[in-house]
């Protein structure tokens, strides 16, 4: 969750040093609604995605839920109202990359940590000599 806020808040803010026809700066309340949207996300991926259940279909409908949840919030809380047209849809574009990095991140881990318990357990098994009776 604290990775998508960061997103969140980063990309918003690049929006407002970019386009030099407005002036924008993230306010408490603005700061306060895209928690909650990323707390509501992070609460979702841990429902769709849990590390014991992961699967593309799981990735895919988090993902989802995720994209639909971040444009009804900038529809409802209007975080772009200031910002040019092309702004909304880049942002949700970002987010959906953001969260599929999120999700190859779960998975490059979890085949790391797989390929490291494999090693450990060659290596106990040739160590370990079998007892002939």
């Amino acid at each position: 969750m604290g990775i998508l806020f960061a997103l969140y808040v980063v990309v918003y803010l690049f929006f407002g040093i970019v386009i030099k026809e407005i002036d924008v700066s993230l306010n408490f309340f603005t700061a306060v609604q895209m928690l909650f949207t990323c707390l509501i996300i992070g609460i979702m991926q841990q429902i769709f995605i849990p590390l014991d259940k992961i699967s593309p279909l799981r990735c895919a409908v988090w993902i989802a839920s995720g994209a639909v949840i971040t444009v009804l919030s900038e529809l409802v809380f209007r975080w772009f109202r200031l910002f040019p047209a092309w702004c909304f849809p880049v942002f949700t574009v970002f987010m959906i990359l953001g969260m599929l990095f999120m999700v190859l991140a779960i998975y490059l881990e979890l085949h790391r940590e797989t390929k490291n318990l494999n090693h450990n357990l060659e290596k106990f098994q040739k160590k370990r000599k079998p007892e002939i009776i």
